[in-house]
């Protein structure tokens, strides 16, 4: 369809959220979309501001076309559960009752069959196997900046430190002569035999 951009502001005057122009792309590099389309025409857009002691927000639409037809739904979201508590994502890291919306795995375990609601509000999506031990192979959601000590086998992402060392989260990745397991444990990304 013909793109439109939708502008938020809560408190008036602040813009909380610009789509950029969203719309078919067989418009892209039109001088009426400068910056080009962000994007298809309908989309969601979660946690975009927290109420605060005002009660009115503004959202402006603005198009090229006067004839273009549009809508939007503006509502408020209570989160019925806490960060850390189990949720279901159905399989796409998302669940409305999270306060972020992000569900996932919290660590890198197939023997924990449980998603929660991850406090980052961040997810990584990593590729596991049936050969590792998970219930079947394919993508799965996992909360990121996790603490040290959370299993992340050698996923860096899914680390607060960015550093997954030997199956977990440390503080940073090892030395060069420090005992390694795997690439991903060193620093230098080599893991080998010392002479």
């Amino acid at each position: 369809g013909v793109p439109n951009k939708y502008l938020v502001e809560y408190p008036i005057g602040n813009r909380v959220l610009d789509t950029g122009w969203r719309g078919s792309l067989s418009n892209d590099g039109s001088p009426l979309y400068p910056g080009g389309i962000s994007g298809a025409g309908s989309d969601t857009v979660y946690n975009m501001f927290s109420s605060l002691t005002q009660d009115t927000l503004r959202v402006t639409v603005i198009g090229p076309d006067p004839n273009t037809g549009w809508n939007y739904d503006v509502r408020c979201r209570t989160p019925r559960l806490a960060d850390g508590e189990v949720c279901s994502s159905s399989g796409a890291g998302v669940d409305e009752d999270c306060p972020s919306t992000a569900c996932a795995f919290a660590s890198f375990s197939p023997n924990i069959s449980t998603t929660v609601c991850c406090q980052s509000g961040v997810l990584a999506r990593i590729y596991v196997s049936s050969s590792g031990g998970w219930s079947s192979s394919g993508s799965r959601y996992f909360c990121t900046e996790q603490p040290d000590g959370t299993l992340c086998e050698n996923n860096d992402a899914i680390c607060l430190s960015d550093a997954c060392v030997k199956g977990v989260c440390a503080s940073s990745k090892l030395a060069t002569n420090e005992v390694c397991t795997v690439d991903n444990d060193c620093m230098v990304g080599s893991c080998g035999y010392a002479s």
